[in-house]
């Protein structure tokens, strides 16, 4: 099963596999090989490494024939607001459910650290995919009755 990716995802994940200098072939090949369900095409990355270049959040250097891409300054500053993205999002989510009670507070904590753990296997990901569309069928299931 193949599925879309949200907005900025890729932008997020290539600055992330530049920490160390990569060719367009090997960011290609790194993604799709984290995951299964998604694999990245030429012209989907390679126009996003161009986006990047322009915004000054990598920089490219040839090297024979190939093209090598390395993380900027600004890239690095880029992940850090990110990653601050994340942890208010998180936070948000922890507000609503503190609305709702302190064993949702608990559950939403240790939903986000299972996923933070699991980040790295995409077979647990698509396992916890099918869970969550479960669990929102059920949800929803419960609601109607």
């Amino acid at each position: 099963m193949m599925f879309s990716i949200p907005r900025g995802f890729m932008e997020m994940h290539i600055l992330r596999i530049l920490k160390k200098p990569h060719h367009g072939y090997e960011i290609i090949k790194h993604m799709g090989g984290e995951c299964r369900c998604w694999k990245p095409s030429p012209g989907s990355v390679y126009p996003m490494l161009q986006k990047l270049k322009k915004g000054g959040l990598i920089t490219k250097k040839s090297i024979g024939k190939k093209n090598v891409y390395t993380i900027t300054k600004a890239g690095r500053e880029r992940i850090k607001k990110i990653d601050l993205y994340k942890d208010e999002i998180k936070e948000k989510m922890i507000a609503l459910f503190r609305m709702m009670g302190e064993d949702n507070i608990l559950y939403i904590e240790k939903s986000f650290d299972i996923l933070e753990r699991i980040k790295r296997d995409p077979a647990k990901l698509i396992k916890a995919a099918k869970l969550r569309k479960k669990f929102m069928e059920e949800l929803e299931a419960l609601e109607r009755e």
